[in-house]
């Protein structure tokens, strides 16, 4: 029973320690992590989305040039070719907006992929057992009454469930930021084309921000899982050199994960809060 204690221990760090030891899908960029998923999301936008991006476009400068019309009836001579070339500039840079919508995309999700590389190479995540740490556990569990080695092992058994119940959640919701991300990039012509109109421009804005919001929700992952195996080694080593602690501090830490869990749930708001979108 004291084995079975002392390996189902070391499972538990070993979970806890490699949910933080690396980015893990959180550091793989959209191709990277399903080709087929993103190759499909790049069929749609190319060939779903971008012509009816390019027909709002094309609405907008429509309205915008008998908007300029109507303020410039009865001024002549004094229009000249500023303002003509002023929507001509207008629109080449919204077209051109329009056409690198994947390289701008692309470009935001690197900076948070960026990010994740230089917290990684910054916070150190792992927390395994030193040989000094099993030793101590090894000789309080030996000196434990029948008892209470049964009582611990059916304890450890429950931390070990709960902790890869709680990394299961986690993997899903690292799944499901991807997942989004991919429906940003499928439409993203279409809120794009809204640039061009001072009354919707904030459709565009509003998605730039919600997609750099779900790009930072990665950071904001990572950032809680990477921390998560100090805080949990910290509180189930607090005590094991005391038997009557032992099971108290090994509980604890069980309490960790769930707080784990609630933080990586928080992450999306924590994110739309940052980058002030809805």
């Amino acid at each position: 029973m004291d084995d079975y204690i002392i390996s189902r221990i070391q499972d538990i760090f070993n979970s806890v320690t490699s949910a933080g030891a690396n980015g893990g899908n959180l550091t793989l960029t959209p191709q990277t992590f399903n080709g087929a998923i993103y190759s499909g999301v790049n069929s749609i936008m190319q060939n779903a989305c971008m012509p009816i991006a390019y027909v709002i476009l094309g609405l907008f400068f429509v309205l915008e040039l008998y908007n300029i019309t109507i303020r410039t009836e009865g001024q002549h001579g004094t229009m000249g070719v500023e303002i003509p070339f002023r929507v001509m500039f207008k629109l080449v840079l919204c077209k051109t907006v329009i056409d690198s919508t994947q390289l701008i995309l692309n470009a935001i999700y690197a900076i948070s992929q960026q990010l994740i590389i230089n917290i990684g190479s910054t916070i150190s995540g792992s927390n395994t057992l030193s040989t000094a740490n099993i030793d101590a556990i090894r000789t309080t569990v030996a000196s434990m009454d029948f008892g209470v080695k049964l009582m611990t092992s059916v304890e450890v058994t429950l931390i070990y469930l709960i902790v890869q119940f709680v990394m299961i959640i986690i993997t899903v919701i690292v799944v499901g930021r991807m997942i989004e991300l991919y429906v940003y990039m499928a439409v993203s012509p279409v809120p794009l084309a809204t640039f061009p109109n001072a009354e919707m421009s904030g459709i565009a804005k509003n998605f730039l921000k919600g997609f750099a919001a779900v790009c930072l929700q990665g950071v904001l992952i990572y950032i809680v899982v990477a921390i998560f195996p100090l805080l949990f080694g910290s509180a189930a080593m607090g005590n094991t050199n005391d038997p009557a602690n032992f099971s108290a501090s090994m509980m604890n830490a069980a309490g960790y994960s769930f707080v784990l869990l609630i933080s990586v749930f928080a992450t999306g708001k924590w994110a739309k809060m940052i980058c002030n979108a809805m």
